[in-house]
Order: structure tokens, then sequence, then C-alpha cells
């Protein structure tokens, strides 16, 4: 009786310490949050629109598509102390309403890396080479300037799924210390341990070319503020 009193207590504990952070969008703002787009003044749209945010990264007739051309938004998470938090499951759901390039990605634990990257943890989903990848880039990788590319990635699986067009799908990432585990569409798709993970936020990212739609934000962790 003893050992189960002591249980419960143990419990309640970590459920009045757990707070959430929620945002459904219908208030119209995007407060707590942060645009990023390119510095160049491309026609990129980051915007509530119906309850839901719509990032736009569509080409418009006769835009320039050329290497300095390309376009992308990101939204990334700053209310409270969000590039603090070490331990959150984020739920959300998502849906690409148009695609003529790849990639809408989901970052959790974006932090400080050691050479201008960040260190994070990611979920890529691809449109048109359909499938979902997960990947961590650790907080030593770098960019290889004759490469043009990150050395130090970790691939943690590709997953041939056929991402159908405006279709919503909900996302779960688990994000518990060195815990992490990937569901997509509520199939769990892979789970694995990281030791060299940082605390940090959640970013939303789309690339050139798509038209995303995201809605009903939820985020719960024990050093999260309601």
């Amino acid at each position: 009786m003893k050992q189960l009193l002591t249980l419960l207590i143990a419990v309640s504990s970590v459920v009045a310490y757990a707070g959430t952070f929620s945002d459904n969008f219908n208030d119209g703002n995007l407060h707590g949050w942060q645009i990023r787009k390119p510095s160049r003044n491309f026609p990129v749209t980051v915007e509530i629109k119906n309850g839901y945010v719509v990032m736009d990264t569509m080409f418009k007739k006769n835009e320039n598509r050329d290497f300095f051309g390309i376009k992308y938004a990101a939204l990334e998470l700053t209310a409270g102390n969000a590039k603090s938090w070490n331990a959150y499951t984020l739920t959300c759901r998502f849906r690409i309403s148009e695609a003529e390039n790849t990639d809408f990605t989901i970052n959790v634990r974006r932090g400080e890396g050691r050479f201008d990257l960040a260190a994070q943890q990611t979920m890529l989903i691809d449109p048109l080479f359909p499938g979902i990848s997960v990947i961590t880039t650790p907080p030593d990788a770098k960019v290889n300037p004759g490469k043009i590319r990150v050395e130090g990635d970790i691939h943690r699986g590709h997953f041939g799924i056929l991402i159908k067009l405006r279709r919503w799908y909900p996302i779960k990432i688990v994000a518990d210390g060195d815990n992490f585990a990937f569901y997509f569409d509520n199939n769990l798709l892979t789970e694995y341990e990281d030791k060299t993970a940082v605390p940090g936020t959640v970013r939303f990212y789309a690339s050139s070319g798509l038209l995303v739609h995201l809605d009903d934000v939820v985020i719960t962790g024990p050093a999260i503020p309601d």
C-alpha cells in the first residue's frame, strides 16, 4: 500500500509539473512565432487563413527560378523559453495542397550547433519523390564548402509513403531527453536514442514550390509553461 501511494504521488507530481503550449491559429495571429523568409523580396507568404497557417512558396508565372531565385518559408516557435526545451511531445496536422518541388520539414529540438548549423531532429516530407525521411543533424555537423552539403547528418531511415495532395495528415514526434519517436498518420516510423541531442525549439519549413497548410500545434512537456 505504501509503495502504491508513493507511485501515485510521483505520477501526480509529473502530471502537475507538465505544461502545454497549443495554437490552433483561430485567433488570427502568429504571436509567439517567428517567420523567416529569404533576404530578397521574393513573393513568399506565411499567414493565417480560415483558421490555419498557409505557407506559400509557389513560383509565380514568369518568376526567376535560377539558383538565386530559391524561395522558402520557415515558422519557428519563439514563445516563452522554447529554445531551452529538452523534453516534449509535438502533435500537429498538415496538408500539402500544391507541390512542384520539395520538401516540407518539421524540426524538433532545434538548437545551437558548433559550426554555424542548427543541431536538430528532422522529419522531411517529400510529396514528389514519395516518402518521409527522419534525419539527425548533430552538434558537430558542418557544411563542406567544396561540395555544398552537410557532413555529419545521421539518416534514420526513408519510408516510402505516398503523400496525397489536399489531405490532412496528423503528426506526432516524441523528443524526450535522449529518446525520440516519429509518427506519421498515426503509425510509428522509427524510434531511437541520441545522446548528443541538444535542447531546442520547433520549426516548420517549406522549400521552394509548395503550398502547405498547418494547424492544431500542441507541445506538451515537463518544462513547458501553460
